[in-house]
């Protein structure tokens, strides 16, 4: 038992400890520029800053809760990337400790026919707490970490999780429990939606489960599934809105008209070529200069040139 308690706790902390060196970080030439050291608005938590997170669509996304975290942190701390750092593997942490959890309720699911109540068992356990760690220390994992600006993913990371959580723990009860519980996660979706819109397709996501795992599919039918997630997906229709009006008045897209067809099949070929030279120990690229002028330049040691007509919002 007190084995089986410690095992999130491992998880968190081995995370954590892994990415303790980014502390020493800095702010990077690459979006922090803007969205900190240039951007008075986001210091402080009164009214101003209020309207400035709910308001803003720079680079064309709409993260409200994300930059309120940000004027969080500058009101504890100013402009010392050390605390914007902390809160970053703080946040990751406990990404890695939900996962534990969640992992746990889908393999206790798909041994038991859909049910989690085995999910407490040892074998359970060690399976979700290698899946958590796996997914806590991953490579993938470097870049929204330690990249301060990185962390509306995080935070959108975060509340799907929770989300996940609380819709597997809703699946386990019925009645005005499993409403209370779906109107909950409606609301943890709402603030990932809100942290970062790349928790759109999550609503779909959660109806896969029901087929497998949980295998519910068989057992209620369609219309059952859809109906209990009406408030999930209304908080979508919702999230829909705030990326198609992030995207309109905040994205710099390089339109078709200006570089047609030929010219973008011609920059996924060469990305595509540039990625391979990369794993066949051919010299890579350094990530290229802000293009504010239009242009970019490439140096050695990454994997992404932007070329100069550039469409990335960051351009």
């Amino acid at each position: 038992m007190i084995r089986r308690g410690l095992a999130p706790l491992a998880v968190a902390g081995l995370t954590a400890a892994v990415f303790m060196p980014t502390l020493s970080g800095s702010f990077l030439n690459w979006d922090d520029n803007v969205n900190f050291l240039d951007n008075p608005a986001y210091r402080g938590l009164g009214r101003e800053q209020l309207r400035w997170a709910f308001t803003s669509v720079s680079f064309g996304h709409y993260i409200p809760l994300t930059r309120l975290t940000w004027s969080l942190n500058w009101a504890l701390g100013g402009t010392d990337p050390w605390g914007y750092h902390l809160v970053n593997v703080l946040v990751h942490a406990a990404n890695a400790l939900l996962f534990y959890f969640v992992a746990r309720r889908l393999l206790a699911a798909a041994s038991a026919d859909g049910a989690q109540a085995g999910r407490r068992g040892h074998d359970f356990c060690a399976a979700a707490a290698v899946a958590a760690l796996a997914f806590g220390v991953h490579p993938l994992r470097v870049e929204p970490v330690a990249w301060i600006s990185g962390r509306a993913d995080l935070l959108c990371a975060f509340f799907v999780l929770l989300t996940a959580w609380t819709y597997l723990r809703a699946v386990e009860t019925a009645g005005p429990a499993r409403r209370g519980l779906i109107l909950v996660a409606a609301i943890t979706l709402a603030a990932a939606l809100l942290s970062k819109g790349a928790a759109l397709p999550f609503a779909g996501a959660l109806l896969l489960l029901d087929v497998y795992p949980l295998r519910r599919l068989r057992r209620l039918g369609v219309w059952p599934l859809v109906r209990e997630k009406i408030p999930l997906l209304l908080v979508t229709l919702a999230g829909v809105g705030g990326v198609i009006y992030g995207v309109r008045h905040g994205a710099v897209l390089t339109q078709i008209s200006e570089h047609g067809g030929l010219a973008r099949l011609a920059a996924a070929a060469h990305s595509f070529l540039i990625a391979r030279s990369a794993r066949s120990g051919r010299p890579r690229y350094r990530r290229s200069t802000r293009c504010r002028s239009g242009s970019a330049r490439s140096s050695p040691g990454s994997l992404w040139p932007w070329p100069a007509w550039c469409s990335s919002p960051r351009c």
